[in-house]
């Protein structure tokens, strides 16, 4: 099914979204919506209809997830039905999720139980080894330590506000042993969600200087996709510097949507418009729009 005919069917009379250009910006919500509307898939078109407008039909969402999940709990690779479960695209899905008010569903239990039988004794996440086959990019590779690093980051922040602390505080642990001074080892992202986690924890002694490090990185940063990531994970930390780098990061948001409609990612093509919505999403979120 594609993005239109989801409007059809869940939209009667195929009804026009109202004008919701932003009294406290020039950023013009209702091109972009309307561009969502004729060029997202069913997911996207959903998500938009549920954050800005309180529309809800579960039945939407749990039919497009059950479509494609598989007997594992997991996600495939690419979203695509039949391919092998990607840690990944899993924890893109448990976001989803979690932003519809789904985790408490069959599908949501599954994709928990799925993500948690992951994690390694040692307190990693490391990815499927069997996405070997789809030629996966370099910063997804299974049985990488640079790759391990954000993964699992990103893992036991999700884990931690659902109850799994012990989880999140082996992932920790793990983390902490690859530290390089005042950043972790591998990628930027990996000392912002690391040092976001280590805050959650109360972990005071690791989160010395590193803090300072991820709000540099926090404040140099441009690319939509990466500042969304950013002001997700420091809006969970309690870091004493947040409020104002969120404030910031955002500004850098709204100046992006007010030159283009959709953003084009560094992710690839199919990430253009989840990206976007996750940008308003904050947006809206921190009453910017």
């Amino acid at each position: 099914m594609n993005g239109r005919s989801l409007m059809e069917s869940y939209c009667t009379e195929k009804q026009k979204y109202k004008n919701m250009k932003s009294k406290k910006t020039s950023v013009d919500i209702e091109k972009t919506l309307n561009y969502i509307k004729k060029n997202g898939t069913d997911l996207d078109i959903y998500r938009m209809e549920y954050l800005f407008y309180d529309k809800r039909d579960d039945t939407i969402p749990l039919k497009i997830f059950s479509q494609v999940q598989n007997d594992d709990g997991g996600f495939p690779y690419n979203f695509e039905k039949g391919n092998a479960s990607e840690l990944s695209e899993t924890s893109v899905r448990l976001a989803n999720l979690s932003e519809l008010d789904l985790l408490n569903s069959d599908l949501g239990k599954r994709t928990v139980k799925y993500l948690v039988s992951e994690q390694k004794s040692d307190g990693r996440w490391s990815e499927n080894l069997e996405i070997l086959q789809y030629d996966p990019p370099p910063w997804d590779m299974p049985n990488d330590l640079k790759c391990d690093m954000w993964l699992t980051a990103e893992m036991a922040l999700h884990m931690l506000p659902l109850g799994y602390r012990e989880e999140a505080k082996k992932a920790a642990q793990f983390l902490a042993r690859n530290r390089e001074n005042d950043r972790l080892f591998g990628y930027e992202l990996t000392t912002i969600l690391g040092a976001s986690l280590f805050s959650c924890l109360g972990e005071e002694t690791q989160i010395k200087n590193i803090e300072k490090k991820a709000q540099e990185i926090v404040e140099e940063e441009e690319e939509p996709a990466f500042l969304n990531w950013y002001i997700g994970a420091v809006g969970s930390s309690h870091f004493s510097f947040k409020d104002d780098l969120i404030e910031r990061s955002l500004k850098k948001l709204q100046k992006k949507l007010e030159k283009s409609m959709i953003f084009e990612s560094a992710d690839g093509e199919r990430w253009n418009i989840p990206h976007t919505i996750e940008s308003l999403k904050l947006l809206k979120k921190y009453g910017k729009v």
